[in-house]
């Protein structure tokens, strides 16, 4: 692929949130270490399990992601997942509390946002960028997160416009999410480049939307195969400075 042909007439960058700009990982992690004293008090057995990292990533966190499982392949992320998810950890420890697990829940949502750093390079890439691209965020997730996680990480002041899934009622992949983040800031989607971490959701919509796609390969992400389809790839977001210089 020539890099500078596929990207030389670029005028728009769109961004994924998760995973590209956030490390949402570090924020899952965070958020549990917080009530790790709350679930063992509730459930001792719990800790029998292992450490707060090995049984957020080994039990919760596969709770969640079955629960929603089975509300439907397409459906949006929901805070029933989250509480699901804690009833179904408590139970696993011996201590089936509901109402003790939806508290522990409520607690670990509020948490998971101030333990939600940006990655270091995105910063000073935003402030490279800023002056001759116009910046988007397209991202999925519910509007409550994804503006708390922008707002404390400082990122606000440095993008444009900001599109989120659940407020506009369209997900990634989606090419309508993407078109609409498109018409807001007016750039044809021939002019602009999306970059994302997730083959799926973010190289193949953006494709599909008639974008330039990067795939954002960070070291540690949950997407690590299957982003043969961008126009490029890279290992961080500082690469993105030079793949978009003239």
């Amino acid at each position: 692929m020539e890099a500078r042909a596929t990207f030389a007439r670029v005028e728009a960058v769109c961004l994924d949130l998760d995973g590209t700009l956030v490390d949402v990982v570090a924020g899952w992690h965070g958020g549990f270490r917080a009530v790790w004293p709350g679930v063992i008090a509730a459930a001792p057995a719990v800790a029998a399990l292992g450490s707060s990292h090995h049984v957020y990533d080994a039990h919760l966190r596969l709770h969640m992601q079955d629960a929603r499982a089975r509300a439907g392949a397409d459906v949006e992320w929901s805070d029933d997942f989250v509480r699901a998810g804690f009833r179904r950890l408590l139970a696993e420890g011996g201590a089936p509390r509901d109402d003790l697990a939806d508290a522990l829940a409520a607690r670990y949502l509020v948490e998971t946002i101030p333990h939600t750093p940006a990655y270091p390079d995105v910063e000073a890439v935003l402030a490279a960028l800023a002056p001759r691209f116009r910046l988007a965020v397209i991202s999925n997730g519910l509007g409550r997160d994804q503006r708390a996680k922008i707002e404390c990480t400082g990122l606000a002041g440095h993008v444009g416009e900001v599109v989120i899934s659940e407020e506009v009622g369209l997900r990634k992949p989606d090419p309508a999410i993407f078109r609409l983040a498109l018409g807001r800031i007016g750039v044809a989607a021939g002019r602009a480049v999306y970059v994302g971490d997730n083959p799926a959701d973010d190289v193949a919509g953006a494709r599909a939307a008639g974008m330039a796609a990067v795939w954002l390969r960070r070291d540690g992400g949950l997407f690590d195969v299957g982003g043969d389809g961008a126009d490029a790839a890279i290992r961080g977001l500082d690469e993105l400075v030079g793949l978009l210089s003239p």
